[in-house]
């Protein structure tokens, strides 16, 4: 991914929000792998074992992903998964050469905009320590409602 420039400042910028395929499954895995490398860990455990079963997750899901794409190249996507209790964003990642641009904020505004015409919540769970994730949803409205050793988790509510 190199050379590709965009502004989400400019009137005519409109990136496309496409269902996911499984040509697209590289590259959604790709911070899995990376994730994964590292990992460390007191107990023996069988990274590939990890890899693989998070792999079938994502493939089983793929249709209810949305790539975020300027001229065919993919920037970002997010997963969505709608409940009764509302609507869960539980994979949004904005590849690190397209962040602070703006992208991840058109991106999570169109999101708030599409379920707010179906369901309420929305929410969120950040790793612990990502304060520049916990900003960027707070930035949009969203307030920590819960939180564990690991996690903290973000809603936003509005009135339908």
């Amino acid at each position: 991914m190199t050379g590709l420039m965009f502004s989400p400042d400019k009137p005519d910028f409109q990136p496309d929000f496409l269902p996911c395929t499984e040509a697209d499954l590289p590259i959604i895995l790709a911070p899995v792998a990376e994730l994964l490398a590292t990992v460390e860990t007191e107990r023996m455990v069988d990274l590939t074992v990890v890899r693989l079963a998070m792999e079938e997750e994502i493939r089983s899901e793929l249709p209810d992903y949305t790539k975020i794409s300027v001229g065919g190249e993919i920037l970002g996507w997010y997963h969505l998964i709608h409940s009764d209790q509302g609507v869960e964003l539980d994979d949004f990642n904005i590849l690190n050469e397209f962040q602070s641009r703006g992208l991840g904020s058109l991106a999570l505004n169109r999101i708030i905009r599409q379920t707010a015409l179906v369901e309420y919540p929305i929410w969120c769970t950040v790793t612990r320590g990502n304060e520049a994730a916990i900003r960027f949803y707070q930035r949009h409205g969203f307030k920590q409602t819960a939180e564990t050793d690991q996690v903290i988790t973000l809603s936003l509510t509005q009135a339908p």
